[in-house]
């Protein structure tokens, strides 16, 4: 095919702006990274990725449009009538209150926000056939507490007036540093997706899309190695096996629409160091270490349908939407598995040293997860009041992936009831589309009455399970811009 000068320029000049766009989003996403104070509240957070779906409650299956298609359900894509390009940001804050040594001993993280950017862009290529690409985080998890006074396990904890720790009972094992210290987690896993998106009869569209996921790490925390405590510097990164996400809708009527997507389970490979700069507790003498580090993060099964009426002329959507993610066969734990590459070099372990280390198990922090699988309830509805303006509303119920005999301050309090309450507006202007939405996440306080003894015990270098009061506010707000041609 020739293509003339006129459509050459239109191609270079839009391939700048992809280019440009690609490139601003990738540096927020490494601005993101090493932010501190950056934090998600769950694992999958449920509101993210096009603020029209943001105000909907993250429902979609059935009834999503465009570019955030990609993330949602590609089959969606098949809207795109030549192209468009979404460029979109969900901020997210969080608040945490958690124990670290106990009863008593609860505080609250400062505020944490998250930015959570998307980038996607689809064309359609031929009556029946539309190509897309898109940038986007799937994954966050993680936090961080600040002048942390106590750490430690079984413990029932008595503060003065001025909330100074006066007396840590229950236990043999307190750590009170003589300053406070300061703890932090943070995971992220971004995926570059390209779908192609198929209408072989009207009304049934059909996409794959391929996922190519690249994990990031970092961590910073006191530890109980061999009854020291100590900190622990983490930092991995790597990228994954490439999986899939598969999507369909079909248009039973012009009332309704039912909608379906499959996304796969991937592992994500992250390799990187661990330092501790006061070693391997009692059987290292206190020396620095600084270990090779490797982890794999699974991103689990997730299976999403819905159904979408549309009454009135179409200027009112209501819809039903059901999700399951199987985190109880991706997430059982997360281990870092250690090497002592630095023999004889500075942070090397001696090998008489190492050896034992390997016989006592510390070649392998183990955090447990045991998660398990999670399912979602919601319902969502969008009025257009006026030609160029719509509302939406949602509301969903789920429960959480953790439990209670493996809960830590930084993971999303074990609840089978939590639930979400979502509002947002869009606005047409010519050929840009705005979006915005807000959603708060609400739950029950988790009361955790007894340490479980797998997990928050002397012997565990990560903790979790341990007694106290665990819970969590959340709260997003998103803005998205979509340009049609």
């Amino acid at each position: 095919m020739v293509y003339s000068p006129t459509m050459k320029r239109r191609f270079r000049s839009l391939q700048a702006t992809v280019t440009l766009a690609l490139s601003a989003l990738l540096a927020l996403m490494a601005v993101a990274v090493v932010e501190p104070g950056r934090a998600r509240a769950n694992s999958e957070p449920p509101s993210v990725h096009g603020a029209r779906y943001t105000g909907t409650g993250g429902l979609g299956a059935a009834f999503v449009e465009g570019p955030p298609s990609i993330f949602h359900n590609p089959a969606g894509l098949l809207s795109i009538d030549k192209f468009e390009l979404t460029l979109g940001f969900t901020t997210l804050l969080v608040t945490y209150n958690a124990p670290f040594g106990g009863y008593g001993s609860e505080q609250d993280s400062p505020p944490l926000i998250g930015p959570l950017p998307f980038l996607g862009a689809g064309f359609r290529v031929a009556d029946d056939w539309v190509l897309g690409v898109s940038l986007y985080i799937s994954v966050g998890f993680g936090g961080n507490f600040n002048n942390i006074g106590v750490l430690t396990e079984g413990a029932r904890v008595t503060r003065d007036s001025e909330g100074n720790v006066i007396s840590v009972d229950g236990t043999q094992d307190p750590f009170v540093p003589d300053e406070p210290v300061d703890q932090s987690v943070q995971l992220f896993i971004a995926e570059l997706a390209i779908p192609v998106a198929w209408e072989p009869i009207e009304g049934l569209r059909l996409a794959a899309a391929l996922r190519i996921p690249y994990g990031n790490f970092r961590a910073v925390a006191y530890q109980d190695i061999v009854g020291t405590w100590g900190p622990a510097e983490q930092t991995v990164a790597g990228f994954g096996t490439p999986g899939v996400f598969l999507g369909v809708q079909y248009d039973i009527s012009d009332v309704v629409t039912i909608g379906a997507a499959y996304r796969s389970k991937v592992r994500v490979h992250m390799s990187g160091r661990v330092n501790l700069p006061e070693g391997l507790g009692s059987i290292g003498g206190g020396a620095a270490a600084n270990l090779a580090a490797e982890t794999d993060w699974f991103v689990p099964h997730m299976i999403r349908a819905g159904v979408a009426f549309h009454l009135m002329e179409r200027r009112l959507m209501l819809s039903v939407e059901g999700r399951v993610q199987l985190h109880a066969s991706a997430n059982r734990n997360l281990t870092f598995a250690l090497e002592n590459d630095r023999e004889g070099m500075e942070g090397g372990v001696a090998p008489t040293v190492w050896r034992l280390a390997q016989a006592t198990g510390l070649d392998a922090f183990v955090s447990n997860f045991e998660w398990k699988n999670v399912y979602l309830l919601g319902a969502a509805a969008e009025y257009e009041i006026t030609e160029n303006f719509r509302w939406r509303f949602a509301t969903t119920w789920g429960i959480n992936a953790t439990p209670t005999t493996t809960v830590t301050p930084f993971s999303p309090p074990p609840s089978n009831r939590s639930w979400q309450v979502a509002t947002g507006f869009g606005v047409d202007i010519g050929h840009l589309v705005l979006d915005v939405g807000f959603a708060a996440g609400l739950g029950p306080t988790a009361v955790i009455p007894t340490d479980d003894p797998n997990n928050c015990a002397n012997n565990d270098i990560v903790k979790g399970g341990c007694n106290g009061n665990y819970s969590i506010n959340s709260w997003f707000m998103g803005l998205s811009a979509t340009y049609r041609l």
